[in-house]
Protein backbone atom coordinates (compact mmCIF):
# COMPACT_ATOMS: atom_id res chain seq x y z
CA UNK A 1 0.00 0.00 0.00
CA UNK A 2 0.97 3.09 -0.71
CA UNK A 3 2.07 6.26 2.01
CA UNK A 4 -0.73 9.01 1.95
CA UNK A 5 -0.08 12.34 0.88
CA UNK A 6 -2.97 13.50 2.62
CA UNK A 7 -2.16 17.61 2.47
CA UNK A 8 -1.87 17.52 -1.46
CA UNK A 9 -4.78 15.46 -1.88
CA UNK A 10 -7.07 16.62 0.33
CA UNK A 11 -6.56 20.42 0.07
CA UNK A 12 -6.95 19.91 -3.38
CA UNK A 13 -10.58 18.66 -2.87
CA UNK A 14 -10.85 20.78 -0.29
CA UNK A 15 -9.92 24.02 -2.84
CA UNK A 16 -12.58 23.14 -5.47
CA UNK A 17 -15.01 23.33 -3.14
CA UNK A 18 -14.35 25.85 -1.67
CA UNK A 19 -14.61 27.48 -4.59
CA UNK A 20 -17.81 26.15 -5.54
CA UNK A 21 -19.20 27.38 -2.08
CA UNK A 22 -18.01 30.99 -2.73
CA UNK A 23 -19.01 31.30 -6.08
CA UNK A 24 -22.98 30.95 -5.11
CA UNK A 25 -22.13 33.28 -2.43
CA UNK A 26 -20.65 36.03 -4.40
CA UNK A 27 -22.63 36.12 -7.79
CA UNK A 28 -22.68 39.26 -9.00
CA UNK A 29 -25.69 39.43 -11.67
CA UNK A 30 -24.85 42.78 -12.42
CA UNK A 31 -21.34 41.91 -13.27
CA UNK A 32 -20.93 38.51 -14.11
CA UNK A 33 -17.04 38.59 -14.41
CA UNK A 34 -17.14 39.60 -11.32
CA UNK A 35 -18.26 36.53 -10.22
CA UNK A 36 -16.91 33.98 -8.30
CA UNK A 37 -14.03 33.10 -5.83
CA UNK A 38 -13.01 36.72 -5.01
CA UNK A 39 -9.88 36.26 -2.86
CA UNK A 40 -10.03 38.29 0.40
CA UNK A 41 -13.70 39.30 0.13
CA UNK A 42 -15.51 40.27 3.05
CA UNK A 43 -17.40 36.86 2.99
CA UNK A 44 -14.18 34.72 2.88
CA UNK A 45 -14.48 32.19 5.77
CA UNK A 46 -10.31 32.10 5.31
CA UNK A 47 -11.46 27.74 5.37
CA UNK A 48 -8.65 26.83 3.17
CA UNK A 49 -5.95 28.09 5.60
CA UNK A 50 -7.80 26.74 8.15
CA UNK A 51 -7.88 23.22 6.97
CA UNK A 52 -4.19 23.38 6.20
CA UNK A 53 -3.33 24.52 9.48
CA UNK A 54 -5.71 21.17 11.04
CA UNK A 55 -3.54 19.50 9.13
CA UNK A 56 -0.18 20.03 10.21
CA UNK A 57 -0.76 21.05 13.71
CA UNK A 58 -3.68 18.69 14.66
CA UNK A 59 -3.10 15.51 12.28
CA UNK A 60 0.44 15.29 12.01
CA UNK A 61 0.88 17.16 15.40
CA UNK A 62 3.45 19.63 14.18
CA UNK A 63 3.96 22.69 15.91
CA UNK A 64 6.94 24.91 17.52
CA UNK A 65 8.10 26.41 20.63
CA UNK A 66 10.73 28.41 21.51
CA UNK A 67 13.30 25.90 21.27
CA UNK A 68 12.21 23.77 19.26
CA UNK A 69 9.47 21.54 17.33
CA UNK A 70 6.53 19.77 19.04
CA UNK A 71 5.00 16.53 18.03
CA UNK A 72 1.62 15.23 18.81
CA UNK A 73 0.04 13.60 16.24
CA UNK A 74 -3.82 13.24 16.70
CA UNK A 75 -4.74 10.08 14.60
CA UNK A 76 -8.14 8.14 15.78
CA UNK A 77 -9.04 4.68 15.24
CA UNK A 78 -11.82 5.86 13.01
CA UNK A 79 -9.63 8.07 11.12
CA UNK A 80 -7.03 5.34 10.53
CA UNK A 81 -9.97 3.04 9.34
CA UNK A 82 -11.71 5.45 6.93
CA UNK A 83 -9.81 7.83 5.64
CA UNK A 84 -6.14 6.31 5.50
CA UNK A 85 -7.58 2.57 5.45
CA UNK A 86 -5.61 1.90 2.26
CA UNK A 87 -2.44 3.32 3.63
CA UNK A 88 0.79 2.34 5.84
CA UNK A 89 2.22 5.68 6.42
CA UNK A 90 1.47 9.95 6.39
CA UNK A 91 3.45 12.12 4.86
CA UNK A 92 3.89 15.48 5.06
CA UNK A 93 6.66 16.98 2.93
CA UNK A 94 8.57 20.30 2.13
CA UNK A 95 8.03 21.87 5.46
CA UNK A 96 10.18 24.76 5.92
CA UNK A 97 11.60 26.53 9.51
CA UNK A 98 14.27 28.34 9.90
CA UNK A 99 15.99 28.08 6.80
CA UNK A 100 15.39 24.33 7.23
CA UNK A 101 13.47 21.46 4.64
CA UNK A 102 11.53 19.16 7.16
CA UNK A 103 9.89 16.10 6.38
CA UNK A 104 7.39 14.62 7.94
CA UNK A 105 5.91 10.58 7.97
CA UNK A 106 3.84 8.68 10.03
CA UNK A 107 3.90 5.35 10.51
CA UNK A 108 0.34 3.60 10.81
CA UNK A 109 -0.39 0.51 13.48
CA UNK A 110 -3.00 -2.32 11.76
CA UNK A 111 -6.04 -0.74 11.80
CA UNK A 112 -8.68 -1.13 14.75
CA UNK A 113 -12.61 -1.78 15.62
CA UNK A 114 -11.80 -0.50 19.26
CA UNK A 115 -12.30 3.54 19.64
CA UNK A 116 -9.75 5.97 20.59
CA UNK A 117 -6.76 7.32 19.93
CA UNK A 118 -3.03 6.26 19.12
CA UNK A 119 0.01 6.56 21.09
CA UNK A 120 3.24 8.29 20.05
CA UNK A 121 6.01 5.33 20.27
CA UNK A 122 9.11 6.31 18.69
CA UNK A 123 10.61 9.30 17.08
CA UNK A 124 13.36 9.13 14.30
CA UNK A 125 15.56 12.09 12.53
CA UNK A 126 17.61 11.35 9.87
CA UNK A 127 17.49 7.34 10.68
CA UNK A 128 18.49 7.97 14.61
CA UNK A 129 16.45 7.54 17.71
CA UNK A 130 15.12 10.47 19.11
CA UNK A 131 15.44 10.08 22.86
CA UNK A 132 12.11 12.16 23.52
CA UNK A 133 9.43 10.74 20.37
CA UNK A 134 7.46 13.93 20.71
CA UNK A 135 9.94 17.04 20.47
CA UNK A 136 13.19 18.12 18.90
CA UNK A 137 15.48 21.07 19.64
CA UNK A 138 16.38 23.15 16.80
CA UNK A 139 19.77 23.24 17.19
CA UNK A 140 19.55 19.36 16.26
CA UNK A 141 17.82 19.96 12.77
CA UNK A 142 20.12 19.80 10.05
CA UNK A 143 19.63 21.82 6.72
CA UNK A 144 17.42 18.47 5.33
CA UNK A 145 15.63 16.85 8.00
CA UNK A 146 13.52 13.44 7.53
CA UNK A 147 11.10 12.76 11.08
CA UNK A 148 9.61 9.44 10.95
CA UNK A 149 6.85 8.79 14.01
CA UNK A 150 5.98 5.55 14.66
CA UNK A 151 2.44 5.41 16.14
CA UNK A 152 1.82 2.79 19.35
CA UNK A 153 -1.20 1.91 21.37
CA UNK A 154 -4.60 2.49 21.24
CA UNK A 155 -5.57 5.12 24.40
CA UNK A 156 -9.27 4.83 24.85
CA UNK A 157 -11.07 8.21 24.83
CA UNK A 158 -14.71 9.99 25.48
CA UNK A 159 -17.27 9.69 22.48
CA UNK A 160 -19.84 10.77 24.68
CA UNK A 161 -22.15 14.04 23.62
CA UNK A 162 -21.84 16.57 26.55
CA UNK A 163 -25.79 18.40 26.12
CA UNK A 164 -26.10 21.98 27.60
CA UNK A 165 -29.07 24.20 27.72
CA UNK A 166 -28.67 27.90 27.17
CA UNK A 167 -30.19 30.94 25.51
CA UNK A 168 -30.30 30.52 21.98
CA UNK A 169 -29.58 34.68 22.11
CA UNK A 170 -27.68 34.90 24.90
CA UNK A 171 -23.71 35.79 24.09
CA UNK A 172 -22.54 35.25 27.76
CA UNK A 173 -23.96 32.30 29.20
CA UNK A 174 -21.61 30.88 31.26
CA UNK A 175 -22.83 27.32 30.24
CA UNK A 176 -21.67 28.14 26.33
CA UNK A 177 -19.52 31.14 27.02
CA UNK A 178 -16.25 32.02 28.43
CA UNK A 179 -16.05 35.56 30.55
CA UNK A 180 -14.21 38.30 29.04
CA UNK A 181 -10.67 38.77 30.71
CA UNK A 182 -10.15 41.48 33.32
CA UNK A 183 -8.49 44.61 33.79
CA UNK A 184 -5.09 45.01 35.43
CA UNK A 185 -4.49 48.57 35.83
CA UNK A 186 -1.03 48.27 38.37
CA UNK A 187 1.76 46.11 39.85
CA UNK A 188 3.86 47.86 42.37
CA UNK A 189 5.46 47.08 45.75
CA UNK A 190 3.07 47.23 49.29
CA UNK A 191 4.67 48.53 51.98
CA UNK A 192 6.19 45.71 53.13
CA UNK A 193 8.08 45.00 49.81
CA UNK A 194 5.62 42.04 48.37
CA UNK A 195 4.31 42.82 45.05
CA UNK A 196 0.45 43.50 44.42
CA UNK A 197 -1.03 43.13 41.11
CA UNK A 198 -4.41 45.44 41.23
CA UNK A 199 -7.31 44.31 38.59
CA UNK A 200 -10.99 45.00 38.25
CA UNK A 201 -13.84 43.93 35.99
CA UNK A 202 -16.97 45.13 35.49
CA UNK A 203 -19.18 41.55 34.70
CA UNK A 204 -21.54 40.22 37.46
CA UNK A 205 -22.23 36.87 38.09
CA UNK A 206 -20.00 33.75 39.76
CA UNK A 207 -17.16 34.56 39.02
CA UNK A 208 -13.24 33.95 40.39
CA UNK A 209 -10.17 34.74 39.15
CA UNK A 210 -6.20 32.96 38.88
CA UNK A 211 -2.81 34.69 39.10
CA UNK A 212 -0.55 33.93 36.55
CA UNK A 213 2.88 35.20 37.33
CA UNK A 214 5.44 34.61 33.93
CA UNK A 215 3.36 32.68 32.52
CA UNK A 216 2.63 29.88 35.70
CA UNK A 217 -0.33 30.09 38.19
CA UNK A 218 0.70 31.08 41.39
CA UNK A 219 -2.61 31.69 42.79
CA UNK A 220 -6.40 30.42 42.15
CA UNK A 221 -9.36 31.93 43.09
CA UNK A 222 -8.82 35.16 43.93
CA UNK A 223 -11.02 38.10 44.66
CA UNK A 224 -10.74 40.59 42.24
CA UNK A 225 -9.43 44.28 44.03
CA UNK A 226 -5.77 43.83 45.04
CA UNK A 227 -3.69 40.36 44.55
CA UNK A 228 -1.06 39.91 46.87
CA UNK A 229 1.77 38.03 45.74
CA UNK A 230 4.76 36.19 48.03
CA UNK A 231 7.30 37.54 45.81
CA UNK A 232 8.95 41.54 46.88
CA UNK A 233 9.93 43.59 44.76
CA UNK A 234 13.85 42.94 45.02
CA UNK A 235 13.30 40.30 43.35
CA UNK A 236 11.28 41.05 41.05
CA UNK A 237 12.74 42.85 38.05
CA UNK A 238 10.66 41.70 34.92
CA UNK A 239 8.60 39.99 36.54
CA UNK A 240 4.95 40.06 34.63
CA UNK A 241 1.73 39.30 35.65
CA UNK A 242 -1.42 38.46 33.75
CA UNK A 243 -5.58 37.90 35.00
CA UNK A 244 -7.45 34.99 33.79
CA UNK A 245 -11.73 35.19 35.09
CA UNK A 246 -13.22 31.65 35.62
CA UNK A 247 -17.24 30.67 35.48
CA UNK A 248 -17.37 28.63 39.32
CA UNK A 249 -20.22 27.04 37.82
CA UNK A 250 -18.83 25.70 34.45
CA UNK A 251 -15.27 26.22 34.68
CA UNK A 252 -14.97 28.10 31.52
CA UNK A 253 -12.14 30.38 31.55
CA UNK A 254 -11.30 33.86 29.75
CA UNK A 255 -8.37 34.58 28.00
CA UNK A 256 -5.60 36.26 30.08
CA UNK A 257 -5.62 40.17 30.60
CA UNK A 258 -3.07 41.99 28.70
CA UNK A 259 0.18 41.15 31.18
CA UNK A 260 1.56 44.01 33.34
CA UNK A 261 5.05 43.91 34.13
CA UNK A 262 7.01 45.69 37.46
CA UNK A 263 8.77 48.83 37.41
CA UNK A 264 11.05 48.22 34.00
CA UNK A 265 8.35 49.39 31.13
CA UNK A 266 9.32 52.19 29.28
CA UNK A 267 6.56 54.26 27.59
CA UNK A 268 7.92 56.78 24.66
CA UNK A 269 4.79 59.12 24.02
CA UNK A 270 5.10 60.90 20.50
CA UNK A 271 5.26 63.90 22.04
CA UNK A 272 8.93 62.74 23.59
CA UNK A 273 11.60 64.86 22.38
CA UNK A 274 13.49 61.43 21.33
CA UNK A 275 10.88 60.72 18.60
CA UNK A 276 10.85 61.92 14.92
CA UNK A 277 8.43 62.09 12.38
CA UNK A 278 7.46 63.99 9.28
CA UNK A 279 3.81 63.72 10.37
CA UNK A 280 2.71 66.54 13.21
CA UNK A 281 1.56 66.07 16.58
CA UNK A 282 -2.08 65.98 17.31
CA UNK A 283 -3.15 67.24 20.88
CA UNK A 284 -5.33 64.67 22.70
CA UNK A 285 -9.34 64.83 21.78
CA UNK A 286 -12.91 63.79 22.37
CA UNK A 287 -11.80 60.22 20.18
CA UNK A 288 -8.12 59.60 21.52
CA UNK A 289 -6.80 60.91 25.35
CA UNK A 290 -3.21 61.26 24.22
CA UNK A 291 -1.58 63.08 21.70
CA UNK A 292 -1.09 61.13 18.72
CA UNK A 293 0.14 61.27 15.13
CA UNK A 294 -3.17 60.64 12.79
CA UNK A 295 -2.93 58.57 10.15
CA UNK A 296 0.66 57.90 10.16
CA UNK A 297 1.93 55.24 8.30
CA UNK A 298 1.98 56.29 4.49
CA UNK A 299 4.20 54.93 2.24
CA UNK A 300 6.87 57.68 3.00
CA UNK A 301 5.97 58.15 6.39
CA UNK A 302 9.01 57.88 8.59
CA UNK A 303 9.24 57.61 12.68
CA UNK A 304 12.54 56.64 14.59
CA UNK A 305 13.42 57.08 18.23
CA UNK A 306 16.60 57.63 19.47
CA UNK A 307 18.49 57.46 22.91
CA UNK A 308 16.74 54.60 24.36
CA UNK A 309 18.53 53.13 27.71
CA UNK A 310 18.13 49.69 28.34
CA UNK A 311 19.37 48.96 31.90
CA UNK A 312 19.59 45.37 32.21
CA UNK A 313 20.37 42.39 29.78
CA UNK A 314 17.29 40.52 29.11
CA UNK A 315 14.78 39.77 25.99
CA UNK A 316 12.03 42.82 25.75
CA UNK A 317 8.98 43.21 23.65
CA UNK A 318 8.59 46.53 21.53
CA UNK A 319 5.52 47.48 20.67
CA UNK A 320 3.17 50.45 19.37
CA UNK A 321 0.37 51.90 21.00
CA UNK A 322 -2.07 53.02 18.38
CA UNK A 323 -5.92 52.61 17.61
CA UNK A 324 -6.63 51.47 13.39
CA UNK A 325 -10.45 51.42 12.84
CA UNK A 326 -10.17 51.55 8.72
CA UNK A 327 -12.23 48.53 8.83
CA UNK A 328 -14.20 46.53 11.41
CA UNK A 329 -12.41 43.94 13.44
CA UNK A 330 -13.16 41.12 11.52
CA UNK A 331 -11.69 42.22 8.23
CA UNK A 332 -7.73 42.21 7.68
CA UNK A 333 -7.24 44.23 4.01
CA UNK A 334 -6.07 47.38 5.75
CA UNK A 335 -4.68 45.29 9.26
CA UNK A 336 -1.49 47.75 9.59
CA UNK A 337 1.71 46.05 8.73
CA UNK A 338 4.99 48.11 9.37
CA UNK A 339 8.91 46.90 9.60
CA UNK A 340 10.68 47.43 12.58
CA UNK A 341 14.44 47.74 13.38
CA UNK A 342 16.55 48.25 16.59
CA UNK A 343 20.25 49.69 16.03
CA UNK A 344 22.68 49.78 19.44
CA UNK A 345 24.70 52.18 19.97
CA UNK A 346 27.18 51.33 17.26
CA UNK A 347 24.40 51.37 14.68
CA UNK A 348 24.34 47.70 14.21
CA UNK A 349 20.93 46.02 13.30
CA UNK A 350 20.35 43.75 16.51
CA UNK A 351 16.39 43.33 15.90
CA UNK A 352 13.99 43.25 13.12
CA UNK A 353 10.93 42.31 12.29
CA UNK A 354 7.19 42.31 11.41
CA UNK A 355 4.50 44.35 13.70
CA UNK A 356 1.02 44.64 13.15
CA UNK A 357 -1.78 46.80 14.20
CA UNK A 358 -5.20 44.87 13.86
CA UNK A 359 -8.14 47.08 13.75
CA UNK A 360 -9.99 47.64 16.94
CA UNK A 361 -13.28 48.93 17.83
CA UNK A 362 -14.80 52.25 18.31
CA UNK A 363 -16.73 52.37 21.45
CA UNK A 364 -19.04 55.39 22.03
CA UNK A 365 -17.38 57.52 19.97
CA UNK A 366 -14.24 57.06 21.44
CA UNK A 367 -10.65 54.85 20.13
CA UNK A 368 -9.55 53.24 22.23
CA UNK A 369 -5.51 52.80 22.29
CA UNK A 370 -4.35 49.69 21.99
CA UNK A 371 -0.95 47.62 21.36
CA UNK A 372 0.69 46.01 18.44
CA UNK A 373 2.33 42.61 18.41
CA UNK A 374 5.98 42.72 19.44
CA UNK A 375 8.61 42.70 17.69
CA UNK A 376 10.80 40.67 20.81
CA UNK A 377 14.59 41.51 21.11
CA UNK A 378 17.41 39.82 23.70
CA UNK A 379 18.73 43.72 24.54
CA UNK A 380 22.46 43.95 26.28
CA UNK A 381 22.05 46.70 28.82
CA UNK A 382 23.03 50.01 26.62
CA UNK A 383 21.83 52.53 24.65
CA UNK A 384 19.73 51.98 21.53
CA UNK A 385 17.32 53.45 18.67
CA UNK A 386 14.83 51.98 16.50
CA UNK A 387 12.52 52.96 13.59
CA UNK A 388 9.68 52.17 11.77
CA UNK A 389 9.17 51.71 8.37
CA UNK A 390 6.99 50.49 5.84
CA UNK A 391 5.95 46.75 4.81
CA UNK A 392 2.63 45.37 2.65
CA UNK A 393 -0.59 44.57 4.18
CA UNK A 394 -3.51 42.99 1.87
CA UNK A 395 -4.43 46.49 0.71
CA UNK A 396 -1.10 46.40 -1.62
CA UNK A 397 -2.54 43.20 -3.28
CA UNK A 398 -4.04 43.83 -6.95
CA UNK A 399 -6.61 41.36 -6.30
CA UNK A 400 -7.90 44.15 -3.84
CA UNK A 401 -8.47 46.69 -6.46
CA UNK A 402 -11.97 46.37 -6.77
CA UNK A 403 -12.72 46.34 -2.98
CA UNK A 404 -15.45 48.42 -2.18
CA UNK A 405 -13.89 49.60 1.53
CA UNK A 406 -10.97 51.03 2.87
CA UNK A 407 -8.13 49.87 1.29
CA UNK A 408 -9.87 48.70 -1.98
CA UNK A 409 -10.93 50.91 -5.01
CA UNK A 410 -9.91 54.07 -3.30
CA UNK A 411 -5.87 53.13 -2.78
CA UNK A 412 -3.82 51.40 -0.40
CA UNK A 413 -4.30 51.86 3.10
CA UNK A 414 -1.89 51.06 5.89
CA UNK A 415 -2.20 53.48 8.44
CA UNK A 416 -3.44 54.36 12.23
CA UNK A 417 -3.41 56.93 14.89
CA UNK A 418 0.14 56.17 16.93
CA UNK A 419 0.62 57.16 20.10
CA UNK A 420 3.40 55.87 21.81
CA UNK A 421 6.34 53.23 21.95
CA UNK A 422 6.03 50.29 24.87
CA UNK A 423 9.22 48.59 25.62
CA UNK A 424 8.83 45.97 28.38
CA UNK A 425 10.51 42.55 29.21
CA UNK A 426 9.21 39.78 27.15
CA UNK A 427 6.47 37.83 28.77
CA UNK A 428 6.74 34.23 28.70
CA UNK A 429 3.27 32.13 27.39
CA UNK A 430 1.17 30.32 29.39
CA UNK A 431 1.13 26.51 29.47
Amino acid sequence: MQPSLLPRQVITNLLLMHQILIWFRLLDFDNPSLSGPVINSKRQLWSVGAYVGMVIEDVFGFTTTDTGISLNPFITSELRKEKFANSTSLKLQGLTLKGKVINLEILLPEASEDSGYYSVQSLTLNNKSVSDPKSIAFADLSDSNNLVITLGDLISGSTAITMVEAHPLSNSDPVVFAPKEPLISSVAADKDGFLTVQFSDTQTGNISYNLYRNGELVKTDVAKGVVTDTLKAADAAGTCYAVEAVYTETKNYSHHSAPVCFGTIQAIPVTDTRVSSNISTTPADEQINSAYLHNWGSLNDTLTVSDITISADSDYDIQLQYHNNFNAINLGVTNGVKWLEVKDGAGEVVAKGIIQMPHAAVKDGKKPLVYSTPLSASLAAGTYSLAVTDFYNMSYLESNTTYIASGGKDGQVNKFDLAAIRIQPATPLAD
